[in-house]
């Protein structure tokens, strides 16, 4: 998901279909000044939008 630009705070998604397991993800973050903020969620089949809950990431 592209949201680049300096703007406030704009929520963007995006979707893509995994199959079940492990995936990486990349968040890159850019704050050009003024207020910031940065949440990142998921969705899908049987589980409502959330945030990524901390226990299901994982250091590579």
């Amino acid at each position: 998901v592209d949201n680049d630009g300096d703007h406030g705070v704009i929520e963007r998604s995006g979707s893509v279909n995994l199959s079940k397991g492990k995936h990486a993800i990349v968040i890159e973050y850019f704050n050009g000044g003024g207020g910031y903020w940065i949440d990142a969620f998921y969705q899908g089949p049987g589980i409502p939008k959330q945030l990524i809950p901390a226990s299901t990431l994982f250091i590579k």
